[in-house]
């Protein structure tokens, strides 16, 4: 018996709906290796990589592949910073961020990570905020949302939260700033720092199922 249209369509969209969750999931794959490859290049003092290591250093033969001049030039344009961040009120346990004077709405544990990655709340080497240690970010998401500490979990919110500014704003998604020794961070400047005033992040994002 030959099958209905409805049938055929049904199962065609099944196979398109399989194929994009492997391709989301292989992007997110390249994205968590990509994180690897930005954190390997140490940062000056003014926050921008530095190509390589002290001159005359021999290459290690574990040294990361190297990172495409186009992801190269959004990671130094990443280091400026962005001169404000605001909150705009909570919906469902997440929150809208105003970036840039652009509005970005995002779900409770991509919201969670970057009001973690904002706060300015500790010593910087440069005029944007702190970075945060890659094991404190686990432990203070996994505390909110009652979950277990993972590095895989934090590449994967990393990766979500990159492409909503992406996706919602048009934002560099290397304002989320990876460095393999001092941790993340979200590239907003500091109290005090050049090009404006930041705006003060409302406290705590209520967790709730996203």
């Amino acid at each position: 018996m030959k099958p209905s249209r409805n049938h055929t369509n049904g199962d065609r969209n099944h196979k398109l709906k399989r194929i994009a969750k492997q391709a989301s999931k292989l992007e997110e794959a390249i994205d968590g290796l990509l994180c690897e490859s930005e954190g390997a290049a140490p940062l000056q003092s003014d926050g921008v990589r530095t190509k390589g290591g002290s001159r005359g250093r021999r290459r290690s033969k574990s040294r990361p592949p190297a990172v495409p001049a186009s992801t190269t030039r959004m990671i130094l344009e990443a280091a400026q910073g962005i001169p404000a961040l605001g909150m705009n009120g909570a919906y469902d346990g997440g929150a809208v961020f105003i970036i840039n004077e652009l509005e970005v709405k995002l779900p409770p544990k991509p919201a969670a990570l970057l009001e973690i990655l904002a706060a300015d709340d500790r010593p910087s080497p440069d005029l944007l905020v702190g970075f945060k240690p890659r094991s404190e970010v686990e432990e203070r998401l996994a505390k909110k949302f009652g979950l277990d500490p993972s590095n895989d979990a934090l590449n994967n919110l990393i990766y979500r939260l990159r492409r909503e500014l992406e996706k919602q704003a048009g934002l560099n998604r290397y304002y989320i700033q990876i460095q393999k020794h001092l941790g993340l961070r979200f590239a907003l400047r500091r109290n005090g720092g050049s090009a404006g005033s930041r705006t003060r992040l409302n406290p705590g994002i209520v967790p709730a199922a996203d």
